[in-house]
This record gives C-alpha cells, sequence and structure tokens, in this order.
C-alpha cells in the first residue's frame, strides 16, 4: 500500500510539473509571445518585445503598453 502511494505521489508531482511549463518555450516565453490580456477580448494577439515583463518562470510579451500594465497589477488574473 505504501508504495503505491508512493507511486501515485510521484505520478502527480511529474504531471504538476509537466504542466507548469507546458506553455513556455526553452527560450522561456509564454504561450508563443501572445499577449495574454488580450485573449480576455476574444482575439490572439502577438505581444511585441517592448512590451514585455518577466513574471514568475515565464515571460510575457503585449501588444500595446496598457496590456502590459494591466497584467503587471493583477497577474494571476491572466497566467494560464
Amino acid at each position: 500500500m505504501k508504495k503505491c502511494f508512493f507511486v501515485l505521489m510521484v505520478a502527480v508531482f511529474y504531471n504538476l510539473s509537466a504542466q507548469e511549463n507546458l506553455n513556455i518555450s526553452k527560450d522561456g516565453v509564454v504561450i508563443k509571445g501572445y499577449d495574454v490580456v488580450a485573449y480576455f477580448s476574444d482575439k490572439a494577439v502577438e505581444g511585441k518585445d517592448e512590451f514585455q515583463t518577466k513574471y514568475e518562470s515565464g515571460i510575457y510579451k503585449f501588444s500595446t503598453a496598457d496590456n502590459l500594465a494591466t497584467f503587471q497589477k493583477n497577474p494571476k488574473n491572466y497566467i494560464p
């Protein structure tokens, strides 16, 4: 029984770890550089290099300075 529990816990932690990095590219950019704030207006818009910020383990890009500022006010609302 203890062995099954251990195997289950390893599987859960591995799965959570894999999900954390699912949307981050090798160079650290989240969701391929698309603007996560723009998604809330039902549009997929590519972010620009001049409007980017690092949050936790990823780099987020935005299409406008306003979207960058919106993200910075409450990033947890927008992280995938």
